[in-house]
């Protein structure tokens, strides 16, 4: 994997982890259904990271 891919990868996981904190720390003040739909949108982008990370890494 080049170094531009690899580096698009490692942005989307801080932006991935960077989502997850601000989630964490703003739950208080978001109502259930919003804080259950960033969850689950949470959940669906680390699972196409996952994939394209295995993808490229050759494991696939």
């Amino acid at each position: 994997m080049d170094i531009l891919k690899k580096s698009a990868v490692i942005g989307a996981y801080i932006g991935l982890l960077s989502w997850i904190l601000f989630i964490a720390f703003k739950t208080t003040s978001l109502n259930n259904e919003s804080v259950l739909l960033n969850y689950a949108m949470i959940t669906v982008f680390a699972f196409i990271l996952f994939r394209l990370n295995k993808e490229h890494s050759g494991n696939a």
